[in-house]
């Protein structure tokens, strides 16, 4: 086996690796760390770091490859940049018709090619899916159904089980999306009522100039609150 085929394919949501290229844009350090992105969690880090390693994005160094720079600077358009990575880096895959492919079949290329097995196969899986797709790849209509959000409860069961180890990776992106769904803030307002404001977002799907506006928002909130309380009990 290749060092290649030891690294660990991406195994975080596809948006989450694009997003993490607008931490670069301001300059990409002679180092890649987990500091870049100090507002991730720490298990999101090491998340990026292995997809960096595994898609040549970083040398054994750990120092920025020229295929990380191309991709920062045209990250606003990242598509043929991303399309090459991804036919070279999985190429055991992709020797394969996608066009006509089962999820069994795809599971089984995985098993084979990359040797990963439970929760790592299942999200590897749903990368490579989001990647292609979003990179003008052909995909089955089999793998097609698979990149479908689930939009009301889980899909039909058998013998008590989703069809398929995919569908539950669906129904549990969703789950823990409407947990970081629906916050609201409520501040008392000196001259009598409330003010009431609900976020219903994914923090992490949001653009730099949203996240700006919204913690924009609730910085002006939670400053209003701490001034009135302190004028209140003044």
């Amino acid at each position: 086996m290749t060092d290649e085929l030891k690294l660990v394919p991406p195994y975080l949501p596809y948006k989450t690796l694009l997003s993490s290229l607008e931490n670069l844009g301001q300059g990409i350090p002679p180092k890649i760390d987990r500091s870049i992105w100090k507002n991730q969690p720490g298990s999101v880090q090491s998340q990026i770091l292995s997809a960096y390693k595994f898609l040549g994005l970083i040398d054994d160094t750990t120092g920025p490859t020229d295929t990380l720079r191309d991709l920062v600077k045209n990250r606003s358009t990242p598509g043929p940049t991303l399309k090459k990575i991804i036919e070279d880096k999985y190429k055991p895959i992709l020797v394969h018709d996608l066009a006509t492919m089962t999820t069994t079949m795809l599971s089984a290329e995985f098993d084979s090619a990359f040797k990963l097995d439970g929760e790592t196969k299942k999200k590897g899986i749903r990368f490579f899916l989001q990647a292609t797709k979003a990179n003008g790849f052909t995909l089955s209509k089999f793998l097609l159904d698979q990149t479908r959000a689930v939009s009301t409860g889980p899909r039909k069961k058998r013998n008590g089980k989703l069809e398929s180890d995919l569908d539950a990776i669906e129904l549990k992106s969703e789950e823990v999306a409407a947990q970081t769904k629906g916050t609201r803030k409520t501040v008392t307002l000196l001259s009598g009522g409330q003010l009431s404001i609900s976020l219903s977002v994914d923090l992490f799907e949001l653009s730099k100039v949203d996240r700006d506006f919204v913690f924009g928002l609730i910085d002006t909130l939670q400053e209003y609150e701490t001034k009135n309380s302190q004028k209140e009990e003044a």
